[in-house]
């Protein structure tokens, strides 16, 4: 019997272990396992860096955030989409990404690194006013640019970031430092009016809210149309050119990575096959080795022997 109250905790938790905990530095990133990633920020962490590597294939769907994102990707090979732009990696990348906007990631099994610094702008605020200070440019965070030509100062940046984890007031030097770099920089993506990708955002937002509640369900996508009050073709179109791939490939995306935290936390995979949505075990060992590059099975070995390691 699969407990739609484990389902939904699954979904919502975005912050392993206990967020009472979370430090402004650490090892680890963590994708997203829900459709609006919500971190416990406070005054004391008002932001957060953390690096990922990738022993496997990886997507992390499209998603939400309240908080500004800069990813800095080094010797990676994949792709970032940022609201309706596709990027391809080129080996030493930084993006910006503002609140609220949907973003995803695609990156391939291989020894590079993605660092990623995240900001709260309400609690980062007790301190330094980001908005205010990008006004000195006659800017706001939706003129940014999204790729930022900068990689190695940012990665400097966010090296001292790190070292001077100990000073509040380095800290936020560094913090203005990282925001007047990111400032200076335009690309063919920057804003001149943001306000219609906001309002298609806004739509996107409400949609993988939704696919986020009943990805587990048995979903077409004329009921994904209808959530937008679309008919489906113009549905398809408008999903397609915002985000670059078709709803059920998104739906698909959202079902494996939830799969994988399942298979993590020691469900067979039968239950979770059942649980993400999938009513035939085979396909869905079939998807998640084209997904993930291995099957369930292989997965979670891999996993368990990377853990083992670690405890050495």
């Amino acid at each position: 019997m699969i407990n739609q109250n484990e389902i939904q905790r699954g979904i919502f938790q975005t912050v392993p272990g206990d967020p009472s905990k979370l430090t402004r530095i650490g090892h680890q990133m963590y994708n997203p396992v829900c459709f609006f990633e919500q971190i416990p920020f406070s005054r004391e962490v008002p932001y957060t860096v953390r690096a990922k590597s990738f022993p496997e294939n990886e997507v992390c769907p499209l998603h939400y955030a309240s908080s500004i994102e800069i990813l800095l990707i080094r010797d990676c090979q994949g792709t970032v989409t940022i609201g309706p732009h596709i990027y391809t990696l080129s080996g030493r990348d930084c993006f910006f990404i503002p609140p609220f906007v949907v973003h995803s990631t695609v990156i391939q099994k291989g020894s590079g690194i993605l660092y990623g610094i995240k900001i709260s702008p309400e609690n980062i605020s007790a301190f330094i006013n980001i908005e205010s200070l990008l006004s000195m440019h006659h800017k706001t965070l939706y003129h940014l640019a999204l790729v930022q030509n900068c990689f190695n100062q940012a990665y400097q940046i966010m090296s001292k970031l790190i070292e001077q984890d100990d000073d509040g007031m380095l800290r936020m030097i560094q913090i203005i430092s990282l925001f007047h770099l990111l400032s200076s920089t335009a690309d063919a993506h920057s804003a001149s009016d943001p306000e219609p990708e906001i309002e298609v955002n806004s739509l996107l937002n409400q949609l993988i809210r939704w696919t986020g509640e009943h990805y587990m369900e048995r979903v077409t996508v004329e009921q994904a149309a209808d959530i937008l009050h679309f008919s489906k073709s113009h549905f398809c179109r408008f999903f397609k050119k915002n985000t670059k791939i078709t709803y059920l490939t998104y739906l698909n995306q959202v079902r494996l990575n939830q799969a994988a935290y399942f298979l993590e936390t020691g469900k067979s995979v039968a239950f979770t096959s059942n649980a993400c949505g999938f009513s035939n075990v085979s396909y869905f060992i079939g998807l998640f080795r084209d997904f993930f590059g291995c099957t369930p099975g292989e997965y979670v070995q891999k996993r368990e022997q990377r853990r083992s390691l670690r405890s050495i």
